[in-house]
């Protein structure tokens, strides 16, 4: 029953991030703002598990991983969801 509820929270983690890029198309969020929005001012952790976010995201939609189309990566500004 636990490893259950620890499988359900990984999947809607992952899946309240993708719908939040969905959501914002083209638009540059730097990992503090993801942080933030994602979990709120007074959660505990640091940006290091944005990134793995989005790593684990990559893993999961993009077909190749050495040409990243749909979540890319803005080097020193943040992560965008592409259309194209």
């Amino acid at each position: 029953m636990i490893l259950l509820l620890l499988v359900l929270v990984i999947v809607t983690s992952v899946v309240v991030w993708l719908v939040f890029l969905m959501f914002n198309p083209d638009i540059v969020f730097s990992k503090e703002h993801l942080y933030e929005r994602i979990w709120g001012v007074d959660a505990l952790g640091d940006l290091k598990t944005v990134a793995a976010h989005i790593n684990h995201l990559h893993e999961k939609i993009e077909e190749d991983l050495q040409n990243l189309q749909c979540i890319q990566t803005v080097w020193g500004a943040g992560y965008r969801f592409s259309l194209q």
